[in-house]
């Protein structure tokens, strides 16, 4: 069985272990058999889609699979799979949304209609994820964010998706 190694954001999804023995022939089976094991942990790892996300990189040993077979790479009882989130700031820093609000298919202005409405519905200092397909959101949320003095704290970018974290702060 393969060892998967477990960043320390993300071993709160573990129950702490920052090794988890997994079985599988692929890196896609080792991954689906570490998130049956602690379901938690898969929204960290995939989108919505199943495709892992563009911030999460899976190494075997020294190898980023996104540069051999991706999740196709054949993996051995002795192998040991390393789960790396971008660093980003000189820090690694999981996210985790209080509510998800999915707005993907609407166009602008309703993802900041929404957003706004949302907002209202956490308490001070909770986190909001947005989803959103909309291309001028990137703009629009940020600028709303600013005009309301609530902090958007992240807008990453994952294929035709858009995912924005802000906190409430008032």
């Amino acid at each position: 069985m393969a060892q998967v190694m477990i960043p320390t954001p993300l071993r709160t999804y573990t129950r702490g272990q920052k090794a988890v023995t997994v079985s599988g022939a692929t890196v896609d089976d080792a991954l689906s058999a570490l998130t049956a094991a602690y379901p938690d942990l898969k929204r960290h790892l995939f989108n919505d889609e199943g495709k892992l996300r563009n911030f999460v990189n899976v190494y075997l040993g020294e190898e980023d699979v996104r540069y051999l077979r991706q999740g196709a790479t054949t993996i051995r009882e002795t192998d040991t799979l390393s789960i790396v989130p971008s660093i980003a700031g000189g820090a690694i820093e999981v996210l985790e949304a209080d509510k998800v609000l999915d707005c993907r298919g609407l166009l602008c202005p309703l993802p900041v209609v929404r957003i706004a409405e949302g907002i209202r519905t956490i308490e001070v200092g909770q986190m909001l994820e947005l989803l959103t397909t909309d291309k001028g959101s990137k703009a629009d949320i940020t600028a709303w964010g600013r005009q309301t003095g609530q902090e958007v704290l992240d807008v990453r970018e994952e294929g035709k998706e858009f995912h924005f974290f802000v906190r409430r702060t008032k």
